[in-house]
């Protein structure tokens, strides 16, 4: 029988660790807190949960303290968390499922898990496979000071590696604050380590994340310098390249860029993010067509989840944003609507394709084409602004089918704290309605221009004064809502 031993190093981690223990709870058959010197409840915390509670010195060597936490288990299957690790609720049923295979094995294999790591208050997340669970045996040990690795010892032992489909939802990188802390603290002890290709690939990562995009790119050029032992090692020279090529993007090195992506290209043709990066080049460069080709490439070739930190779902509504780009660049406002609305399907936070999407009514609204426009911009409602759902208000009463103004008048209503009570029957009831809703817009700086806006709508309509009893083509009617 399987006999799982949690086995977890903290730090100050009060506030985590509880959330923690509590979504394996049930699922650990003892667990391991190594403390290596927290000032705090952290122990309080352990002890609640029944955990045996060990201390070490911590001496800016993760490996150390992770080795002996798991010197210090009795069961013959370590799994391994931070406190800042979860598990989320609906994976617990697949956890106990899993046990009860492993117990079937005549040879207990290392599991790759899915690590979803938050990356912003936006929810957006970083995933990447990581070895979490592995036999408990004599000899094993994590290697490096810091992003410890299993793998090499198991691969040592002769231990098979699989994947299982449960993910562990990582919090730790979430707070800008912190991860700024931790940048500072992980690029101390990475500058104590042997220059690695990998580890300047860190240390770059770090400077990146303190603002210090130059120093970064030193380091990944020096990485570069050892691109065939890169290649041995998945996903690492693609991730070297890209990372590179992000700041020389950024610095408005095109040029140099270009050189690079080639040569990566040149050696794996099919990598996503290379794509992805060669296309942008193109559309920067202002040759959109060139950008298609890589485009479609991409697309054949999607992101996979490995060892190296990646979000697939945000380089897929990226991959769909840049083809937007090049659609409406080619004079396809339609093309591009539809790239556009894919890549917030991907990501539904991209600011950059709703802005797209509002490109691409203003291209319909500057051709007359108000049906488009309005169907355009009502794919971004939800997270417009104040003034951008008055734009698509009186955007929409230039569509003859006033049915869509009905509905977007409604919700503009509403955000001015209004309840349409008015039923619309001439030029002189649409008036005072839109006057209402000029009167009730919120003091601010775009005020005046959001007035001036409906009265420009008005006006495109029924000229500058609509006579009271001219009845509009067709009779709007909103509901009646009640209290």
């Amino acid at each position: 029988m399987i006999r799982l031993s949690l086995c977890m190093i903290v730090r100050n981690e009060e506030e985590n660790l509880g959330a923690c223990l509590e979504s394996m709870e049930g699922l650990a058959d003892e667990v391991i807190v190594v403390d290596t010197g927290s000032r705090d409840r952290t122990m309080a915390v352990a002890r609640s949960f029944g955990a045996r509670l060990f201390r070490f010195a911590w001496r800016d060597d993760f490996s150390a303290a992770r080795n002996f936490s798991i010197q210090q288990a009795t069961g013959n299957c370590i799994f391994w968390m931070d406190a800042d690790d979860r598990l989320p609720a609906e994976s617990r049923r697949d956890f106990l499922t899993l046990k009860r295979r492993l117990s079937e094995e005549k040879q207990l294999p290392a599991l790759f898990f899915t690590i979803r790591s938050l990356f912003d208050e936006n929810g957006r997340t970083n995933t990447f496979r990581q070895v979490r669970l592995f036999p408990g045996r004599p000899g094993l040990a994590f290697e490096g000071r810091i992003h410890e690795q299993i793998i090499p010892a198991l691969d040592r032992a002769g231990i098979v590696i699989k994947h299982v489909d449960i993910p562990i939802l990582h919090t730790g990188y979430a707070d800008e604050a912190e991860r700024r802390k931790k940048a500072r603290r992980n690029l101390a002890i990475l500058e104590k380590d042997d220059p690695t290709p990998v580890n300047l690939i860190y240390r770059a990562n770090m400077l990146e994340t303190l603002g210090r995009g130059e120093e970064a790119a030193r380091l990944l050029l020096r990485a570069l310098e050892d691109d065939e032992s890169l290649q041995r090692l998945d996903g690492w020279y693609e991730k070297a390249v890209a990372d590179l090529a992000r700041i020389w993007i950024r610095q408005g090195k095109t040029a140099p860029c270009e050189r690079l992506l080639s040569r990566g290209l040149a050696r794996v043709p099919a990598a996503f993010p290379l794509l992805l990066l060669m296309a942008e080049v193109m559309i920067r460069k202002g040759v959109s067509d060139a950008a298609l080709p890589y485009l479609e490439l991409a697309e054949k070739n999607p992101p996979r989840v490995g060892p190296v930190a990646s979000n697939p779902e945000q380089g897929m509504s990226r991959l769909f944003f840049l083809m937007g780009e090049c659609r409406i660049d080619s004079g396809d406002p339609e093309a591009a609507r539809e790239a556009f609305m894919e890549s917030l399907r991907w990501s539904p936070g991209n600011r950059d394709a709703a802005e797209g999407i509002r490109r691409v009514a203003a291209v319909h609204e500057q051709e007359g084409n108000f049906s488009k426009a309005v169907r355009a911009l009502e794919a971004v409602s939800t997270e417009s602004s104040l003034k951008d759902q008055i734009h698509l208000m009186c955007l929409s009463l230039k569509d003859p089918d006033l049915s869509r103004f009905a509905v977007q008048a409604e919700k503009v209503m509403r955000l001015c704290g209004l309840e349409p009570r008015i039923e619309i029957n001439s030029a002189g009831d649409l008036a005072l309605l839109l006057l209402n809703i000029a009167e009730a817009v919120p003091p601010s700086p775009e005020r005046g221009g959001i007035i001036r806006m409906i009265h420009d709508a008005l006006a495109g309509r029924y000229g500058e004064s609509p006579p009271a009893g001219n009845p509009p083509p067709g009779s709007i009617r909103f509901k009646t809502w009640t209290a």
